[in-house]
């Protein structure tokens, strides 16, 4: 490539670059201001605030989930992180259950454990999957 194209490139590109770096600080700005005039935020207790011990507390948390507590739910798991699938996903169930009631549980109830497919909570774990996105 001649030097001349090179160099035309260059500037195309930094141009492209130029033009995206003053896109997203507009995108910033607008966000602040946003937020500047916004109600302020109240934090709310969350959801969750120690992992289930029993596996009657997690039915229990389970069967009194409400659409807006569900919400609340997913919006808190997504405070967890996790760059992956695999790894968020571990850390919520972390997050939600200790090792004896996640020892309780399998996917279909096999070898006579409780069904945690069944439940609310996996399909909102779904639901953080795809808020994360």
């Amino acid at each position: 490539m001649p030097q001349s194209d090179f160099q035309r490139q260059v500037l195309r590109i930094l141009h492209i670059m130029r033009l995206a770096q003053q896109e997203q600080g507009d995108l910033l700005h607008e966000v602040s201001r946003q937020r500047v005039h916004s109600d302020p935020i109240v934090a709310e207790a969350p959801l969750v605030p120690t992992p289930f011990a029993s596996c009657e507390a997690l039915v229990d948390f389970n069967d009194s989930l409400n659409e807006h507590m569900e919400t609340r739910l997913v919006e808190e798991l997504a405070q967890l992180g996790g760059s992956e699938v695999r790894q968020s996903t571990r850390k919520i169930l972390e997050y939600l259950l200790t090792d004896y009631v996640a020892a309780e549980f399998s996917w279909l109830g096999q070898k006579g454990k409780r069904k945690f497919g069944q439940l609310k909570l996996p399909q909102l774990i779904i639901r953080h999957s795809s808020f994360r996105k």
